[in-house]
C-alpha cells in the first residue's frame, strides 16, 4: 500500500495521513483533497453561503427545540404585529435580528415571541407566576 496520496486540490503528493479516509463510497480509500484543502474549501464556502447556512440552521433550531415551523413563526410575528408580546419592542435586542421564542419549559408549549429583555426576565424567574406578582408588589410599594 503506498504511503503517499495526490491531492487533487493542490496538485502536491503528501503523506497518506493527511488525507480522511473514506467511510461510505469506496469505504478504506483515502479522499481526493488534503485535510488543509478540504478545510480551506469548507472555509471559503461558509462564508460564500452564510445566508443560506443561517436560514438553514434557523429551520432546524425552529423544529427541534419548539416544534414550529418558520412559517408559523412568521405567522406568530404577525399576528403580535412584529411586536414583543410583553414590552411592544419592535426590535428584539442583543445581537439577534429575530425575537426569542418564548415557550413553557414543562410542557414545551409556544407562548409566543419575545424581546431580549422580556425573554431573560421571564427566564430569570424560573416562569414562576408567584415570583413576578411578588416583584411586582415590591415595585409597587417602593
Amino acid at each position: 500500500m503506498a504511503l503517499t496520496h495526490f491531492c487533487t486540490s493542490c496538485k502536491t503528493e503528501k503523506p497518506l495521513s493527511s488525507f480522511p479516509i473514506r467511510k461510505t463510497h469506496r469505504p478504506g480509500k483515502p479522499v481526493s483533497q488534503c485535510m488543509t484543502c478540504k478545510n480551506e474549501y469548507n472555509k471559503q464556502h461558509r462564508v460564500l453561503n452564510r445566508e443560506a447556512r443561517l436560514k438553514s440552521e434557523h429551520k432546524s433550531r425552529l423544529k427541534k427545540y419548539y416544534g414550529i415551523t418558520p412559517e408559523q413563526y412568521d405567522e406568530m410575528f404577525t399576528a403580535q404585529g412584529g411586536l414583543c408580546k410583553i414590552c411592544k419592542a419592535d426590535k428584539p435586542g442583543g445581537r439577534t435580528k429575530l425575537f426569542f421564542i418564548d415557550h413553557c419549559h414543562k410542557t414545551k408549549k409556544v407562548r409566543g415571541l419575545l424581546c431580549m429583555r422580556c425573554n431573560t426576565g421571564l427566564g430569570l424567574f424560573m416562569d414562576n407566576p408567584e415570583f413576578l406578582g411578588q416583584a411586582i408588589k415590591y415595585l409597587m410599594e417602593n
